[in-house]
């Protein structure tokens, strides 16, 4: 669980997202996550701000965007 100071900065404002996933002794982010309870929808605010994390790591080679996704094993496909 992210601390609530954690947040990444966006052109429409603060994410702070819920999880991310490290291994301990190294420096590499490998999944953050926000979380949403069962038939809780995104907000037009969150929405926007997945849309700008995919343009951003559009620009690194390597690093794969999923999402939004609904069930954990999304992820596979």
């Amino acid at each position: 669980k992210l601390p609530y100071w954690f947040e990444i900065k966006t052109p429409i404002g603060h994410y702070r997202p819920d999880w991310a996933v490290v291994f301990k002794g190294e420096k590499k982010i490998y999944f953050v996550a926000e979380t949403k309870s069962a038939g809780q929808e995104l907000r037009e605010s969150e929405k926007l701000k997945i849309e700008c994390g995919k343009k951003h790591f559009e620009k690194f080679d390597g690093v794969k965007f999923k999402g939004p996704i609904t069930l954990v094993t999304d992820l596979n496909n």
